[in-house]
């Protein structure tokens, strides 16, 4: 009986599967390391019982789907890191039962489209890394009420068509302070493409081939300190 753990690590191991249930009699289980495995689907309930679960680590693996069902049980989760696997799809929902999330980490996957919805319920939510990505299309809606959130990575990615013609991306985001849209092929800031942005103090914008830069469109950033405009 594993009762009384509070911290467990299963990195760097040949985990190909969790059992439905595997962690069921865990449920004081804070932190759970999972980096670094061969698990390439999670089943429904696959963290059911962990529910003082507050970090869960799966990093490096081959996960290819997050969707809903898995999440299930998750209600104390705040960081949960899936860098460096093989993301390509996020079902709507799927952070859903996440309500304390304050970090979401999903950097280096291949995410390519970012739908309305799939961060809804994350209210708590203050970093989320996005980075290095294939992500071509984001719906105009999708931070709409991440109200805390004040680190957003967008960097790394082929943002150039959809960053263009979405107006006020930013804009529900009153507490944003840090944002990277570094290396994204943008050629175009429109006017009002920070709208909403009034808090941010780090804006980067390095390596992008940028062409046209409309009036204004850095007025609303009342509090920036530090602009990286570097093409190199």
């Amino acid at each position: 009986s594993l009762k009384k753990l509070r911290e467990l690590d299963l990195s760097t191991n040949s985990v190909n599967k969790i059992e439905l249930l595997a962690f069921n009699e865990s449920s004081k289980l804070q932190i759970l390391k999972l980096r670094n495995n061969q698990l390439s689907t999670l089943p429904d309930g696959s963290f059911w019982g962990l529910i003082t679960l507050k970090k869960l680590i799966l990093d490096d693996n081959q996960i290819e789907h997050v969707r809903l069902n898995w999440t299930f049980g998750l209600s104390s989760l705040q960081e949960l890191s899936l860098k460096r696997n093989s993301i390509k799809n996020i079902s709507i929902g799927s952070f859903g039962p996440m309500k304390r999330l304050n970090k979401l980490l999903l950097s280096d996957n291949q995410i390519q489209k970012l739908q309305g919805g799939i961060f809804d319920g994350l209210k708590e939510l203050q970093v989320l890394r996005l980075g290095n990505n294939q992500v071509n299309f984001i719906d105009e809606n999708i931070f709409h009420r991440l109200d805390s959130l004040e680190t957003l990575d967008l960097s790394h990615n082929f943002l150039s068509w959809s960053f263009e013609r979405t107006r006020g991306l930013f804009s529900k985001l009153p507490n944003l302070l840090k944002l990277r849209l570094n290396n994204n092929k943008i050629r175009l800031l429109r006017s009002n493409t920070f709208d909403g942005c009034e808090k941010v103090k780090e804006l980067d914008l390095s390596s992008n081939p940028l062409t046209t830069i409309e009036p204004e469109v850095f007025t609303r950033l009342h509090d920036l300190e530090i602009l990286n405009f570097n093409s190199t």
